[in-house]
């Protein structure tokens, strides 16, 4: 018998038991006031979704950012598209007073854990899309966060059926009953997240190291000469100042005020009518105006005053960060700067974002606020304005763990030493 061709290099491949993507989208609408509202709609009629829609609009839209709910509808489209290859009839279960049972529960959840991005594998020919023979999964805290969106989704609707009962009639206290059954089953599958939150500023080497790779002219810079004055600049105020990529990314020229007390202003505008960006940079915190060294402060006055206004297009918008093209830096294009340091230098690998710098600029205000003498109930003070939180925020837990977990050693040292110590007196 011949033996089969093997011209084409063969590959087993084990598919996804069915691809979100291919039955819901997630589209963008602008109100007339300008305010982006993610919403889900049919893969083929195009129709949005009621249901969903009416939830994140109830129950969602004043409590998320935008990208928090495009996040969610991306965990409730998985949830649909389940439903929908088991041949299960969500919305009836629902409005039955129903939900799911054990046994759907457990197939959810499996369901919720994997990865439904479509890739491409090395050596492909035309194109096709092949998913690897090990079906990749996410993270535990991307499942865990699936997890919650569905359940909140399915007690939400339960929750309504619930409100439509006679307090005390049997039908109440079955409804009662199989939401608080079902949201025990659910929440029993919710993996553990260990370590997650758990990040790090970056090391006093590593940041030096930072600095170093992106001064503009060093020979080790990653970027193009033209951009690197404007990228050292916008890495150089995310450890000045610790804020986060979104408010950097909507600040506009207006918000610097120079002269001898130079400061920048970070203000909350969510639904801005100015900003073209599909996907809007967000001030998730506080109004704040903070000062700015004299010296980074002139930086960016040349920037604004040099470099930015010879961008084709850059009087046509007030954004502050703009790209080679004129328009303002999206937030895909502002990581890629980070993931091109990383491509460049290994060493930031797995260690290095916008938000790690964030976490670095907590601990160095750690280490500021120390040397001043400042009393605990100060600092916290301080370090929620600066950070944009409220004023009785425990966030500084957890952007300050390094410092703590520094200054916590350095104590049980010295206790060691006194404890050991012959004292002869």
């Amino acid at each position: 018998m011949k033996a089969p061709s093997r011209s084409k290099k063969s590959s087993l491949v084990r598919k996804t038991p069915f691809q979100p993507s291919d039955l819901y989208k997630i589209r963008s609408a602008v109100t007339s006031s300008g305010e982006h509202r993610p919403l889900l709609t049919s893969a083929i009629s195009g129709l949005p979704v009621l249901r969903v829609n009416q939830y994140m609009l109830v129950s969602r839209r004043d409590r998320c950012q935008v990208n928090t709910m495009k996040s969610e509808l991306r965990a409730l489209s998985i949830l649909l598209s389940w439903a929908d290859t088991q041949g299960i009839d969500l919305n009836a279960e629902v409005d039955r007073g129903i939900g799911l049972d054990q046994a759907q529960i457990v197939s959810l959840v499996d369901a919720l854990k994997l990865d439904y991005q479509k890739k491409k594998s090395d050596g492909d020919e035309g194109g096709s899309k092949v998913v690897a023979l090990q079906i990749a999964v996410v993270t535990a805290e991307v499942w865990a966060s699936r997890i919650a969106v569905a359940r909140d989704f399915i007690i939400w609707g339960l929750s309504n059926v619930l409100a439509r009962c006679e307090p005390g009639s049997l039908r109440y206290e079955h409804v009662r009953e199989r939401r608080a059954d079902i949201a025990t089953e659910i929440n029993s599958r919710i993996p553990p997240t260990h370590g997650s939150g758990k990040r790090y500023g970056l090391t006093p080497k590593l940041k030096q190291r930072l600095f170093d790779v992106t001064r503009p002219g060093a020979i080790e810079n990653p970027f193009q000469p033209a951009w690197q004055p404007r990228n050292a600049l916008m890495i150089d105020l995310l450890e000045a100042i610790g804020v986060r990529r979104g408010e950097l990314l909507k600040l506009r020229t207006t918000s610097f005020s120079p002269g001898p007390k130079p400061t920048i202003n970070i203000l909350r505008k969510p639904d801005d009518l100015d900003d073209p960006r599909a996907n809007q940079p967000q001030v998730k915190t506080q109004e704040r105006r903070l000062p700015l060294d004299v010296a980074l402060a002139a930086r960016l006055q040349i920037y604004i005053t040099e470099e930015r206004r010879l961008l084709p297009n850059a009087k046509k918008t007030p954004f502050l960060f703009l790209s080679r093209s004129g328009k303002p830096m999206s937030l895909k294009n502002f990581n890629k700067m980070f993931d091109q340091i990383s491509k460049w230098h290994p060493e930031f690998i797995g260690l290095l974002s916008p938000h790690i710098l964030r976490h670095t600029f907590n601990d160095d205000f750690s280490e500021t606020l120390e040397r001043s003498g400042c009393s605990q109930e100060k600092a916290k003070e301080q370090r929620n304005y600066v950070n944009g939180w409220t004023p009785n925020s425990s966030q500084g837990t957890r952007y300050n763990r390094r410092f703590v977990e520094k200054k916590s050693q350095e104590t049980l040292l010295e206790h060691q030493r006194r404890l050991f110590c012959r004292d002869e007196n």
